[in-house]
C-alpha cells in the first residue's frame, strides 16, 4: 500500500540530512522509499524541486525509439525512409 507522507523543515539541509537518513534506512530493508521530492521556494517565491527519481529518463528513451521505429515504418511505407526519420 503506497502513502504520502509531507514533512516539513526550515531549511533544505535538515531536508536533505532527513532523506540521506531514509536512503540509509532503505538500504537496511526497514522501509521502501519510493520516491522522494525535496521542494525549496527561494526569497523570490520560486519553487524548486530536488527529486530523487529521473521520472522522465526511461520514457525520453522510450520515446524516442517508438519514435524512430514508427518514422521509419512509415517511412518505408511511402517509399523514403529517411524522410520518416
Amino acid at each position: 500500500m503506497s502513502e504520502l507522507v509531507c514533512i516539513a523543515f526550515k531549511d533544505s539541509g535538515t531536508a536533505d540530512r532527513v532523506l540521506n537518513e531514509l536512503r540509509a534506512m532503505e538500504t537496511e530493508y526497514v522501509l521502501d522509499l519510493e520516491d522522494a521530492v525535496i521542494v525549496v521556494r527561494d526569497i523570490d517565491g520560486k519553487v524548486h524541486l530536488k527529486q530523487c527519481v529521473d521520472v522522465f529518463g526511461c520514457a525520453t528513451t522510450h520515446g524516442v525509439t517508438l519514435g524512430v521505429l514508427w518514422g521509419g515504418l512509415m517511412g518505408l511505407l511511402f517509399l523514403n525512409p529517411l524522410a520518416g526519420l
